[in-house]
């Protein structure tokens, strides 16, 4: 469970169920970097359960691959920032190990990034993508398209030539989408 924390900072929630109950604890590793962030996103990669996506309402983006052991932030990386009341999106992808999408607020800055290498790096994947918030993305089966549910619409990406294309046409309405 993600979000903000049942002390203080910004900390993932695991929760397990014993018996009829659910236990819930805080885990240690504090997202916040001493700021009022909360977890805006978090996801994990179906190939490998112990890789593990975290985007904070700062911008700040971290990964682990050891199932949340040891954490290590993007450096030198501001991904995008969520809504006042949604949060922002991560997509890791479902043949690739370390290839993971991350979309948010995209005005000032492109709303969808591409790492190839679980989040060490990132690259902007905004060609033919309105200046836009991002609410949510989605990737097809095969990873061959990401799917974008936006403030300005629905739209998709060709992932091999990382064009994005509106999905607009007669029989879809010109209208925000909030989930994909």
């Amino acid at each position: 469970l993600a979000g903000g924390h049942i002390t203080s900072g910004a900390h993932l929630i695991h929760l397990e169920r014993v018996g009829g109950n659910v236990n819930y604890s805080e885990l240690p590793f504090d997202f916040s970097n001493g700021t009022n962030a909360n977890i805006s996103a978090l996801a994990y990669s179906e190939l490998n359960t112990d890789d593990w996506y975290v985007l904070t309402t700062e911008k700040d983006f971290f990964y682990t691959v050891d199932g949340g052991l040891n954490w290590t932030e993007t450096l030198g990386f501001e991904g995008p920032g969520s809504h006042y009341f949604y949060g922002a999106s991560i997509a890791p992808a479902k043949n690739t190990l370390g290839l993971v999408y991350v979309g948010g607020a995209g005005y000032s800055n492109p709303g969808v990034f591409r790492s190839e290498d679980h989040g060490e790096t990132f690259t902007a994947l905004d060609e033919g993508l309105p200046n836009t918030m991002v609410f949510q993305i989605a990737l097809s089966h095969d990873d061959s398209l990401l799917f974008a549910a936006t403030e300005v619409g629905a739209f998709v990406c060709k992932t091999w030539e990382g064009q994005w294309y509106p999905l607009a046409d007669s029989m879809i309405p010109d209208q925000a989408f909030w989930a994909v």
